[in-house]
């Protein structure tokens, strides 16, 4: 799939509760993931990108070898620049899925953040990184004794949400919205003028103005393509 690299650096602009409110707009079916991993740290980087999605189950009775869960692997050679590496183990908090090093490995690598739909580890080295990363919590014991990866670019459901590869994910301090591709650009335009009104409303709202009549006065200022 071709990754644009210059949708991905506009969606990080806007938030995503103008995201949301776009495709409310566009009545699109609601891409806001519920009961969900959040943001380790409100001021990381706004996430915006592709998703490469992990399927992980507990290692099976009869499984062998040490290195099942495929982390590396996947951020090595699977995730191109501009993706999100989206694991899901179930939700499971008993159990990191990474650490510090495998976060730095991957911006290296040019990925644009991590969704976990359980935990992580050192999250402090994670934060001081710059790395979005999403996650139900933290603990310090390692996956790969008790997980192993079943699925590798296949549809994962997180948050009441369906996540199929290359969806597009952005996440912020407020929450995480999962956008179809094919949807994208649409939902951009929206939001963008979305994002210019309420910013031009904060703005009259500080001289003293009515919130109602500031919001008739800026959206006369932007109004719908």
């Amino acid at each position: 799939m071709e990754r644009n690299l210059e949708l991905l650096k506009a969606f990080r602009e806007i938030p995503t509760g103008n995201i949301s409110d776009a495709m409310t707009k566009l009545n699109l079916p609601s891409g806001v993931l519920v009961d969900a991993p959040r943001a380790v740290d409100i001021h990381q980087p706004r996430m915006a990108g592709y998703a490469c999605t992990v399927l992980q189950m507990p290692r099976h009775q009869t499984s062998e070898g040490k290195n099942l869960s495929k982390h590396l692997s996947v951020i090595n050679s699977v995730a191109e620049e501009g993706d999100v590496l989206v694991v899901d183990v179930g939700g499971r908090q008993d159990v990191c899925s990474g650490g510090g090093m495998l976060a730095l490995r991957a911006k290296v690598r040019g990925l644009s953040g991590f969704l976990i739909n359980g935990c992580y580890r050192d999250i402090a080295d994670v934060v001081d990184e710059g790395f979005p990363l999403f996650c139900r919590g933290s603990i310090p014991t390692k996956s790969s004794p008790l997980l192993e990866t079943v699925g590798i670019n296949v549809t994962v459901t997180i948050g009441g949400i369906q996540i199929r590869p290359g969806d597009l994910i952005v996440g912020d301090d407020t929450g995480i919205v999962v956008i179809p591709t094919k949807n994208a650009q649409d939902i951009l335009r929206v939001a963008e003028r979305i994002k210019k009104v309420e910013t031009r409303m904060t703005e009259l709202i500080l001289t003293g103005m009515d919130y109602t009549e500031c919001r008739k006065k800026a959206e006369a200022e932007f109004p719908e393509v």
